[in-house]
């Protein structure tokens, strides 16, 4: 995944934001996808996923996926900018190595970025760069959503989207946060203040 940073025409951008597994194994190696966004700038659609964990009475995951075409997703300048400027960085690890012990409290994101020349891998821990993307496509899909028709079958596979990405990342330094050992209860509600 490597190549020159020369403008380029922008085709996707791929966001994961990772997470706790249901089950973890060789594939996943111990890791889910909290966040999944994917934007076909070469044919103005996007796939958005997301899992929740609730712990209300009972503590539960929900599932849901937005998918379709957005008209004009590949002109808005937001989007373009962002993939303009993570372009920028090297493909490569960029969160900080953490020693034994240490406690972060955190997720960790991958960004893929594909143009017509070039695609990037990259990893990093700040979630601002990722909440922006976020919103702004969230904006586009709320004020499209009355003259597009979105499909909302859950139907993303977790598994088989980490297993290709893990094992075939550009980097042999990424760590992300390590996953929960399997016997570990889950991790405590958020707290409300």
């Amino acid at each position: 995944m490597k190549g020159n940073t020369e403008h380029t025409v922008e085709k996707s951008i791929t966001l994961i934001t990772l997470g706790y597994t249901d089950s973890a194994n060789e594939q996943n190696k111990g890791h889910g996808i909290a966040k999944y966004l994917f934007i076909d700038l070469e044919n103005d659609s996007i796939v958005i996923y997301e899992r929740v964990t609730h712990y209300d009475t009972a503590i539960y995951t929900t599932r849901s996926q937005l998918s379709g075409r957005v008209y004009g997703l590949s002109k808005n300048p937001k989007i373009l900018s962002w993939f303009q400027g993570f372009m920028i960085f090297p493909s490569g690890n960029h969160i900080p190595p953490y020693e034994e012990g240490t406690l972060y409290c955190g997720n960790s994101y991958l960004v893929f970025l594909q143009s017509d020349t070039l695609t990037k891998a990259l990893a990093f821990h700040h979630q601002q760069a990722f909440q922006d993307l976020n919103m702004v496509v969230k904006a586009i899909v709320d004020s499209s959503a009355k003259t597009h028709a979105f499909q909302t079958q859950v139907n993303l596979k977790e598994d088989s989207i980490l297993g290709r990405i893990l094992s075939n990342l550009d980097f042999d330094d990424f760590m992300a946060v390590p996953p929960p050992p399997p016997d570990a209860p889950p991790p405590p509600p958020p707290i409300n203040r």
